[in-house]
């Protein structure tokens, strides 16, 4: 054994392992890409929605005397 190898912090732990650094690179990359489709996605798809919800609440309701509004 090395004089060199028993001072300091070993050899196994100053190297970052290859395989867990891009499993979770490819973690965070992938998360990020699922939440940014999830986004573009589900904000229009909820906002269309909404809006026809509204258009039909907006013609169910009776009309009271609304100026101008005959009928």
């Amino acid at each position: 054994m090395q004089a060199s190898a028993t001072i300091g912090r070993p050899r196994e732990l100053s190297q970052p392992k290859v395989c867990c650094a891009s499993r979770s690179g490819i973690a965070i990359v992938g998360g990020l890409v699922v939440s940014q489709l999830l986004t573009l996605y589900t904000t229009p798809v909820v906002y269309l929605c909404l809006d026809r919800l509204s258009a039909r609440r907006l013609s169910l309701r009776p009309c009271r005397g609304r100026p101008g509004h005959l009928g």
